[in-house]
This record gives C-alpha cells, sequence and structure tokens, in this order.
C-alpha cells in the first residue's frame, strides 16, 4: 500500500498533471509555423494545415485508446508512455522533408502521445476531486492553455532571431523528453488496487459499450464536433488572419498569447461556475458567445477589436474543452471514467481535422477569411442548439463519493 496519505497524493496529482499539461501546451503553438511552412514549402493555407489537422484528430484517437488502456492498467504508466512518443515526435519533425513525413512525425506522433498523457491528467484529477469536477477540470486544462501562452511567443521570439523551425523544435522535443516523464510519475488514481479490470472500485455509471448504445452519448459528441470544428479554425489560422488584416507577424502571434490567456481563464472560471449552474447551461453560453464572435471577425473589425474578440474566442474554447471531462462523468458515471471521456474526446479530432482545413479551403477559395468565419459561425450555431437538446432531455446525473477515502495504488 501507499504509505502517503490520500489527501497529500491527490494535491500531488493535481500539480504534476497541471504541470505537465502546461508542457503539452506547445503544440497549440503551430499556427505561428504556419506561414513558415508555406514560405518554405511553397504549400497554400490548406495544405500547410494538414499536420495539425492529423495531430488534433490523432490525439483525440489518442485519447480514446489511452482511456481504454488506463482503467485497464494506470494512469501513470500511460502518462509515461505519452510522454515518450510526444516528446520523440517533436524531436522527429526536424527530418521532415514532405508534407507526408511532417503529418507523421508532427502530426501522427506527436498527436498519439499527447492524447495518452492528456486522459491520464485529466481523469485521474477528475477521480481525485470528484466534489469539484469542474474547477480541477478548468485548472487542468486552462495549464494546457496557459502553456499556449508561453510557447507561442517562446517560438515566435526564436524565428525572428533567426533560428531555422528545425531547431525551434528539437529544442522543444528535448526539454519535453526530459521533463513530461518526470512529471508522469506524479500522475496517479485514487482507486483500488483489487478491482476488476475495467471497472473502479466503488464507483457507479455505465461502461463504455452502455454509453455508446445510449442516444444521449452522440447527441453530445455530435455537438462537440461540431463546436471544436469552429474552435479550431480559428487556432490554425490566427497568424495568417492577423497579417491579412495589416498586423506585423508579432502583432500576428501575440494573438496566440491572447487566445491562451482567454482559453485559461475560460477553462478555470466556467469550469468553476459549472459546477454551480450546469455544464450544460455553461456550454451553450459559450457557443452563443463563438457565433458572435465569428460574425464580428466576417464583418471586419479594428485590430483592437480583433485582439479582444481573440481573447473571448479563448475563453469560449476553453469552456468546451474543461468541460469534456466533467459532462462525461455526470452523464455515464465514473465506472469507466477513462474510456468513455476518451470515446467522447474522439469528436475533438474529428473537429481538428475538419475545422483547420475547412478554413483554410473557404479562405483559398475566396481569397480572405471572411466567408470562413461565416460558415464557422453557422456551424458552432448548431453545435449549441444540440447541447440545448441535451439539456432538454434532462440527462441523469452520477453522484460520486470523495476520492479522499479511496486507497491509492502503489
Amino acid at each position: 500500500m501507499d504509505k502517503a496519505s490520500p489527501g497529500s497524493r491527490r494535491w500531488l496529482t493535481l500539480v504534476t498533471a497541471v504541470l505537465a499539461m502546461f508542457v503539452l501546451g506547445v503544440i497549440y503553438a503551430y499556427g505561428v509555423f504556419l506561414p513558415v511552412f508555406m514560405r518554405e514549402f511553397g504549400w497554400e493555407r490548406s495544405t500547410a494545415a494538414v499536420p495539425q489537422s492529423v495531430q488534433l484528430f490523432v490525439y483525440s484517437v489518442g485519447m480514446g485508446l489511452g482511456g481504454a488502456l488506463q482503467d485497464r492498467t494506470n494512469p501513470t504508466l500511460i502518462a509515461l508512455a505519452g510522454s515518450v512518443v510526444f516528446a520523440s515526435g517533436l524531436c522527429m519533425a526536424p527530418l521532415s522533408t514532405s508534407l507526408l513525413e511532417l503529418a507523421v512525425t508532427l502530426g501522427l506522433t506527436t498527436g498519439l502521445g499527447f492524447g495518452f498523457v492528456y486522459v491520464s491528467a485529466v481523469t485521474a484529477v477528475l477521480t481525485s476531486f470528484p466534489e469539484r469536477r469542474g474547477l480541477v477540470a478548468g485548472v487542468v486544462v486552462g495549464a494546457f492553455g496557459l502553456g499556449t501562452f508561453v510557447w507561442a511567443p517562446v517560438a515566435q521570439a526564436l524565428l525572428d532571431a533567426g533560428t531555422h523551425w528545425t531547431r525551434v523544435f528539437l529544442l522543444f522535443g528535448l526539454s519535453a523528453l526530459v521533463v513530461l516523464p518526470l512529471l508522469s510519475l506524479g500522475i496517479r488514481s485514487p482507486w483500488r488496487r483489487h478491482q476488476r479490470p475495467g471497472e473502479h472500485a466503488g464507483a457507479s455509471g455505465l461502461s463504455l459499450g452502455e454509453a455508446l448504445r445510449a442516444p444521449l452519448f452522440w447527441l453530445v459528441f455530435a455537438a462537440y464536433t461540431l463546436v471544436t470544428t469552429a474552435g479550431l479554425m480559428w487556432f490554425a489560422h490566427f497568424k495568417v488572419f492577423g497579417v491579412s488584416q495589416g498586423m506585423t507577424a508579432a502583432q500576428a502571434a501575440f494573438l496566440a498569447s491572447l487566445t491562451a490567456v482567454g482559453g485559461a481563464l475560460g477553462r478555470v472560471l466556467m469550469g468553476y461556475a459549472s459546477d454551480h449552474i450546469g455544464r450544460f447551461p455553461s456550454l451553450i453560453g459559450a457557443s452563443a458567445l463563438e457565433v458572435g464572435l465569428f460574425v464580428g471577425f466576417g464583418l471586419g473589425v479594428p485590430h483592437a477589436a480583433i485582439f479582444a474578440f481573440a481573447a473571448l474566442s479563448g475563453f469560449a474554447f476553453g469552456t468546451w474543452l474543461a468541460l469534456y471531462g466533467p459532462t462525461s462523468t455526470d452523464l455515464f458515471g465514473m465506472r469507466s471514467a477513462g474510456s468513455i471521456y476518451g470515446a467522447l474526446y474522439l469528436s475533438y479530432g474529428i473537429g481538428g481535422l475538419a475545422g483547420p482545413m475547412l478554413g483554410g479551403l473557404l479562405a483559398d477559395l475566396s481569397g480572405d477569411y471572411a466567408l470562413a468565419f461565416f460558415v464557422m459561425a453557422g456551424v458552432c450555431a448548431a453545435g449549441g442548439a444540440l447541447f440545448l437538446l441535451a439539456m432538454l432531455r434532462r440527462p441523469p446525473q452520477f453522484a460520486h463519493p470523495p476520492a479522499a477515502e479511496e486507497e491509492f495504488p502503489v
């Protein structure tokens, strides 16, 4: 038996999960490299967005696979494996000389590793603090957004200093290879060791198969697919859009930082608020906000408003991400928390595959981003409507006992 008290151990899990997610935030700095790839390889916007689209899709698949494996092993092992794979992908990206190679290294490899670490960190914290699932999920996923706030300007500064993009990725990769595995050792589950594979002792809820047969699962899945398609279009194209509006490269890169700050605030504040006002009202409100922002982007606004809109867009997106886990455990319980959460998160992968490429294609066809923003506003509105429909179905709520009363595994 682990000699550490459950109370102290769950705080260690929270701290290490937060730090690990901060490191993972480097993947949203991709928008800084988009114009670099366009210039170096001669790609159009839709082509240059392919590696990130692959990455976002594969990382959601990695979450589903990692969640299922975690329910049968432990989050520490899955996070450790994911850390090595994620860092290896960043280190191999500089060797890429074609779109296929970059999609495999920066897309497939880093995405798979990312998904393993992400699902382990979030579900370990959710099961450790079930009485405050919205808040702690917001804090952990908010650290991911905060990482973007730091890594995007760092990447831009290195590029501005004349550092080739290959060296920037190698630096990020080697740093992650040292730091992430150490942090993974602190990501632990509060559930008892003497449990049947795939089921947490004392936890109520549905199995993965039961959840997948529930119409409510697919209703929420469809809603999340639509809103993340819209949100991830912005993350891929913010820099090229900013430059197209007359901003300097540094100013356009700063949009990523503002988006990240807004995202971090959205994750924490709305994660906390959702514990009191409910998950679906929070999700619907974020969707309505994003619709208004995309319409404003499409109509055209001055630079000052673009900066403000970027922060608010991050706030809405952060709300959606923070509530993936709490919504999943509210609706389907903690019996198979990792695998169901991972399955629901596949919607993010579909959005990540569709949003960046669709936004780039619409911009390439029309010559600017106005059409892309109007289309994404409609997509996001449809997602918000599905969240409303899910709420009106009066979904079940599963109660969860305090995790501090559980025995921690060795």
